[in-house]
Parts: structure tokens; C-alpha cells; sequence
């Protein structure tokens, strides 16, 4: 099919209704929550409007296709670059083999510089995988996740059929490693504290500016990146749990959560320096016990010392791989684009990149 055509964003709204041909777009092929997510990723992010691509039928300017790459700022071996991430890759499902998937996403890409981009990076699915490499992706690594089980009961009664002996052993082994945590989290204990809050605040501004930068690739966790990205999320509700230094109160390190079906994931997380990580996760699988989660669940890609660090407190590997794919732009200096290329920069969590 050689029937359509693609606009760009601010060119397709001479066209009469593009927000509504959008909005409908992404509800026929993303999301029922389409509208509410128009707003907040096109008005609202702090660091700019989305570059978006549309795929149009010239007779009645039916939109058939959208991609789009949202911004967000990095630093990349002590540089500030901006990047962007391929979001809302859309295309309505009668027109998904003629076409508008490979020339949208070229045109995407096509040009970024000229509005502020170096690089653009994606989590394709499997089947869209050869539609980013020919349009000039390449692979970064495969995001893995690991998951520490809190309640065992679930676990047991799966090889146990004795529903009141599952529930007795449960309770022993969920003791067993609850002490296990405790005694772990009083041994590296700093006369910190703990907190949950709502939203993120200057504090968080000051421990990003404090960051030890050991990965070489970091996205930007300002206080209004992380409010707009997860406090004004209009199709989820997360928290920030929060270790504090007991007497100034300033943030030391945070994780971003939330909870669904019992399971606690951790969408993103700061700390001041690699060894306050084992820290907050300790204090935070303390605290989700609490809240009577069953388990904790961490997907992410980038440096080994990370996995490491949660490996040695019972965070366990699961069967799981999501490719993560960069396109970058080719004015962009040798030694940052083979920054941006090795899996060993990175420090990525997969709510990064789920829009």
C-alpha cells in the first residue's frame, strides 16, 4: 500500500480534528485511557511536547498510524544530553502489512537533531523488532527481572495440598526470612529513617544533584520530571518510599512503587551512592511486608553492580528478557555514542520506558 502519507504532528493539525483522530487512534489500538493520557503527555511533561509522526489516507484524511518520542534528559558521562523514548507506536490492524509501520517509524527518527535530540530508545516488541532495526535501531542488551518473594504461602501451595500445612510452614519460612532482612538492614543501618510520600519535592532535587553518577547513562530524576512521570500518571497511582538521613532529613535514597495483585514493583529508584541501594531495599521488602505484598518485583538493564546488590539480599531471576533497541542521531560524538551503546552504562528500570 502506497496510499497514504506522513505528517508530522504540528503539520497534521491543520487537518480538523487531529487530537480527536489521535485520541481515537490510541483507543482503538492502546488504551481505553486515551484521552486523559493526550493531555498529560502532550501538556504536561516538564521537558518538552512529544515529537509525533502520523500516518493519514490523502482522500479523507483518515489517521490510520502514530508514533512518537517523548523526552527526557539525561546524563551520559557527565554531559546532559537529551534523549527520547518511542512511545504510542500505533497502526490501526487492516493496515499493519502495507507499510506506514517502517516509514513511521523513519520519520520519527528522521531529523532529530534539528529539534534537540541525540539519541531515541525503545522496548519493541517482538514482532515490531525488524520494523526498528531497519529503521536504523540497534540493540543495547535485554532488560532482565528479579523478584523476592515476601509470602511464601502462594509459593507452597502449589507442591502442597494440605491447605493448613501450607499455611504453618508459610508462616515459619515468611519469619525465617523477614529476620533474615531485619538483621541485615540493622547491620548496614545509618541512623536512617524511613518515609512514604505522595510526591517528590526539593529534596529529591538536591539528592540528584549529590548522585555518586557511577553509571555512565542516567536519566534526569528532577522532582518535576518524577511528579509529571508518576505522581500525575492519569493511569496508575505510585508512592515514593524514601530513606532519610535521621538528623538533617535529607533524602538519601527513594524507590518509586506500586502495588497491584500483591506484588510491589519498583518502577525507579535514586540513591546518593551504590551501597545506600541494599539499604532502601532492605527498609522497603520491610516495609511491603507490612503492607501485606507478596513479593517485590525489579525489571531493569544496565550495570552489573546493581544486580549484585539485589541478588545478595534474595532478589531472584526470572525468565524474562525485553530487547532495548537505540537509534542515535550521527552527529553525535563517538565517545558518547559508544557510551550509549554498551549495556554497562546503563542504569534503567522498565517504567522508564512503559508509557
Amino acid at each position: 500500500m502506497s496510499g497514504y502519507e506522513i505528517k508530522d504532528i504540528q503539520t497534521c493539525r491543520v487537518i480538523a480534528d487531529c487530537e480527536t483522530a489521535l485520541v481515537a487512534l490510541w483507543s482503538r489500538n492502546l488504551s481505553s485511557m486515551a484521552p486523559q493520557r493526550f493531555i498529560w503527555l502532550y501538556g504536561k511533561n516538564p521537558e518538552g511536547a512529544p515529537k509525533t509522526c502520523v500516518a493519514v489516507l490523502p482522500e479523507n484524511n483518515e489517521m490510520i498510524g502514530s508514533g512518537s518520542i517523548y523526552p527526557r534528559m539525561f546524563d551520559v558521562g557527565g554531559v546532559k544530553v537529551k534523549g527520547g523514548i518511542a512511545v504510542n507506536f500505533a497502526i490501526d490492524k487492516k493496515y499493519r502489512v502495507f507499510g506506514p509501520a517502517l516509514s513511521l517509524q523513519r520519520s520519527v527518527v528522521e531529523g532529530i537533531a534539528e529539534v534537540g535530540y541525540s539519541f531515541v530508545f525503545a522496548y519493541p516488541n517482538k514482532a515490531s523488532r525488524g520494523v526498528f532495526t531497519r529503521a536504523g535501531y540497534r540493540v543495547v542488551g535485554e532488560a532482565g527481572n528479579w523478584v523476592k518473594l515476601l509470602d511464601s504461602e502462594g509459593k507452597l501451595s502449589g507442591y502442597v495440598k494440605n491447605k493448613t500445612l501450607v499455611k504453618l510452614i508459610a508462616a515459619v519460612v515468611n519469619r525465617i526470612l523477614e529476620i533474615q532482612d531485619r538483621s541485615r538492614a540493622a547491620f548496614v543501618s545509618n541512623n536512617e529513617i524511613c518515609e512514604t510520600l505522595d510526591r517528590a519535592d526539593e529534596r529529591f532535587d538536591a539528592l540528584w544533584e549529590n548522585t555518586e553518577k557511577n553509571c555512565r547513562v542516567l536519566g534526569t530524576k528532577s522532582s518535576s520530571y518524577l511528579n509529571w512521570r508518576y505522581s500525575d500518571y492519569p493511569t496508575g497511582e505510585f508512592r515514593y518510599f524514601c530513606l532519610f538521613d535521621g538528623e538533617k532529613r535529607d533524602i538519601k535514597a527513594f524507590v518509586v512503587f506500586t502495588i497491584r495483585d500483591n506484588i510491589a514493583t519498583v518502577m525507579e529508584m535514586n540513591a546518593v551512592e551504590p551501597k545506600t541501594t541494599r539499604r532502601i531495599l532492605l527498609n522497603f521488602s520491610l516495609a511491603m511486608r507490612m503492607m501485606k505484598a507478596s513479593s517485590i518485583s525489579i525489571s531493569y538493564l544496565g550495570n552489573k553492580q546493581f544486580v549484585k546488590e539485589i541478588e545478595h539480599i534474595n532478589f531472584i531471576r526470572r525468565p524474562y528478557a525485553r530487547t532495548c533497541m537505540i537509534f542515535i542521531d550521527k552527529a553525535v560524538p563517538a565517545e558518547t555514542a559508544l557510551l550509549l551503546s554498551d549495556e554497562k552504562s546503563w542504569f534503567l528500570f522498565d517504567a522508564e520506558m512503559d508509557l
